[in-house]
C-alpha cells in the first residue's frame, strides 16, 4: 500500500503553507473519486464459502479498501450475472422458490449491497466451501491513510493534479482559480486515460443490471 504522505513531495511545493493533514484529506478524496471512476484498482478476493440458508455475506477487502463495484463473480467456475435492488425485492429468496428450485439453490446472480457486503439471488440449500470468487473494483476506505499502490506507481501525477484542482480553489494564500481550472482539466484527462487502461486490462467496468427474471 502507498501512504498518502508519499504524494506530498509532488504536491506541497505548489501550495505553500498548506498543512499536510489538509493535503492528505484532499488526496484521499481524489483517490476515492479516481478509483470510482476508473475501476483501475482491481483485486480478486479470497474464495468465499456459501452457507445453507444464507444470501447476505460480509467480505473483507484488502489494502484497507472498500468495494466500489463487483467487476465479475463466479460460482464453481460459472460466471454470475449482476442484479439490482429492485430485482432483489421482486424475487422470492426462499428454498423452493422458482429460482431456487431450478438451480438447486445455487446462485446465478450477485449484487453489492454495501462497501463490504454482497447478496446472491438464490438461497443455498447446502454449504459450498470456497465456491464463490469475486473480482472487485476497490477504492480507499473512508479515513484511510493509504491507497492502492497502482495510484502512486502509475498515476501519481494525475492524483496530484486532482488534489491541486481542489486545493487551489480554497480561500488560502495559495488560492489561484486559473491554475485550479487548469489542473481540474488535466485531472479529468488523466482520469479518462486511466479508465481506458482499466477497460483494456479488465474489460468494461460499467456493470449494470438488465431487468430479467432469473432462472
Amino acid at each position: 500500500m502507498a501512504h498518502l504522505s508519499d504524494f506530498l513531495g509532488a504536491l506541497l511545493p505548489f501550495v505553500p503553507q498548506c498543512s499536510s493533514p489538509m493535503a492528505e484529506k484532499v488526496l484521499l478524496d481524489i483517490a476515492q473519486d479516481f478509483c470510482n471512476f476508473t475501476g483501475i484498482a482491481v483485486e480478486t478476493l479470497e474464495p468465499i464459502t456459501l452457507q445453507a440458508g444464507r444470501t447476505l455475506y460480509d467480505v473483507d477487502p484488502p489494502w484497507n479498501c472498500d468495494i466500489a463495484r463487483i467487476s465479475a463473480a463466479w460460482f464453481r467456475g460459472m460466471p454470475l450475472r449482476m442484479f439490482s435492488e429492485s430485482q432483489a425485492s421482486a424475487n422470492l429468496f426462499v428454498p423452493g422458490a422458482i429460482g431456487a428450485s431450478i438451480t438447486n439453490g445455487y446462485p446465478t446472480a450477485i449484487r453489492l449491497t454495501g462497501t463490504k457486503e454482497f447478496q446472491i439471488n438464490n438461497v443455498p440449500l447446502e454449504d459450498s466451501p470456497d465456491s464463490l470468487i469475486i473480482r472487485a473494483i476497490l477504492k480507499p476506505a473512508k479515513n484511510s491513510e493509504s491507497v492502492p499502490d497502482i495510484l502512486l506507481d502509475n498515476y501519481q501525477s494525475t492524483i496530484v493534479e486532482g488534489a491541486l484542482g481542489k486545493l487551489l480553489k480554497m480561500p488560502a494564500t495559495f488560492r489561484d482559480l486559473n491554475l485550479a481550472t487548469f489542473y481540474d482539466n488535466e485531472y479529468r484527462k488523466g482520469r479518462a486515460a486511466a479508465r481506458i487502461d482499466a477497460e483494456t486490462a479488465f474489460g468494461n467496468i460499467s456493470q449494470t443490471a438488465t431487468p430479467r427474471r432469473f432462472r
